[in-house]
């Protein structure tokens, strides 16, 4: 099972949606005891989102935040701000 996940969106149609990001999370950590780490392609302080986008990732930012707290210490998570990244 991968250690990575890659949730892209900025906001935009709820994108990422609520949902899903639990749903993973609780999959993962119903599942195994291994750590893994979400990554966002963005975050509320990317440049140029509209306020309800924004306001969106700021949720999204909350709900990973307690995730994180009741993960045992096996979640991570990063937002990139720049609302973009390189794969290399």
């Amino acid at each position: 099972m991968s250690r990575l996940y890659v949730f892209c969106g900025n906001g935009a149609h709820h994108n990422p949606e609520m949902e899903v990001v639990e749903e993973f999370a609780r999959a993962r950590l119903d599942r195994l005891d291994t750590e893994f780490t979400f990554w966002f392609t963005s975050s509320s302080a990317t440049p140029d989102l509209s306020e309800k986008r924004k306001t969106h990732m700021e949720a999204i930012e909350s709900q990973v935040h307690t995730l994180i707290a009741n993960s045992g210490g096996l979640m991570k998570a990063e937002f990139i701000p720049e609302g973009h990244f390189d794969v290399l």
